[in-house]
């Protein structure tokens, strides 16, 4: 990519955008030299501070050259690292949330397509959506973009897409390699959202994404060190509450019966009800 920092940000800078015309010989120049630098992804995320919003293209353009920094133009190429997580997030990040939805979309990409993604990256990404239901804050919520203001306590259609795009990594619903931060943000979002004017798919996505990683822990065999410390992990995640959840849980799946186990359970909420006879089935 032969863009000049100073052109580009330069001509960020005027306030006039960038036209069409400007995109497609960028695009031209950066997919002729093969691999998006580190230079040209910080020329861009420097310019984005200015063009953020401006048009389609800009936001597609640039979406899809940082992703092919960060994925191919880093190396282990095809994964990302820590080293390159905390650098994204460093530039990115913005008191716990992102500054554009061309930032959200580029994380959300990233954790959809890529297979190794440290877990930092993914404990930021889906805090963005944590953040948006518990405090209003963060692209998802700016009024003027949506037009129109969303109650703190709820979560969107929109935030609900990116969720399931998190969570699920595919574009078919049907969730993949589930880990327990995944299942800890979905639970802590099922938290926040608690009686809130939620779409209808919420909870299919809390069940399915939840109970996919809970089911690796069933079965008859017992659990091995490994599990067991990550189980323990998962049981005291911060402002998740589960451990009453797993007993139950256990005690149902150990044949005591999910029906027995839901008369005497008056304090599980529908979704943990709904989450536990997916675990018994």
């Amino acid at each position: 990519m032969n863009v000049q920092a100073t052109d580009l940000n330069g001509t960020a800078q005027t306030g006039g955008g960038l036209s069409s015309n400007d995109i497609r010989e960028l695009r031209k120049e950066t997919w002729q030299g093969g691999i998006v630098g580190r230079v040209e992804a910080d020329t861009l995320l420097l310019a984005n501070d200015d063009l953020r919003g401006s048009s389609p293209e800009w936001s597609e353009f640039f979406i899809e050259a940082l992703f092919e920094h960060i994925v191919n133009g880093t190396d282990p190429k095809g994964s990302v690292d820590s080293g390159v997580a905390r650098w994204l997030w460093s530039r990115i990040g913005d008191n716990g949330t992102v500054s554009g939805i061309e930032e959200l979309e580029l994380l959300t990409l990233i954790l959809q397509k890529v297979d190794s993604v440290a877990d930092i990256l993914k404990q930021n990404a889906l805090g963005v959506i944590e953040k948006a239901v518990s405090e209003g804050a963060g692209p998802t919520r700016a009024g003027k973009l949506i037009g129109r203001e969303i109650p703190v306590g709820c979560i969107s259609e929109n935030e609900l897409g990116y969720l399931r795009r998190m969570v699920f990594r595919t574009d078919r619903n049907h969730p993949r390699s589930v880990g327990r931060i995944e299942a800890e943000a979905l639970f802590r979002i099922k938290q926040a959202t608690d009686g809130g004017d939620n779409p209808k798919d919420w909870p299919y996505v809390f069940v399915q994404g939840v109970g996919t990683y809970l089911q690796q822990f069933g079965g008859n065999e017992p659990l091995t060190g490994e599990q067991e410390i990550e189980l323990m992990s998962f049981m005291t995640a911060d402002g998740a509450n589960l451990a009453d959840f797993l007993q139950k849980m256990f005690e149902a799946q150990a044949g005591n019966g999910v029906r027995e186990q839901l008369r005497g359970a008056s304090e599980l909420d529908p979704l943990e009800r709904a989450l536990l006879e997916f675990l018994a089935a």
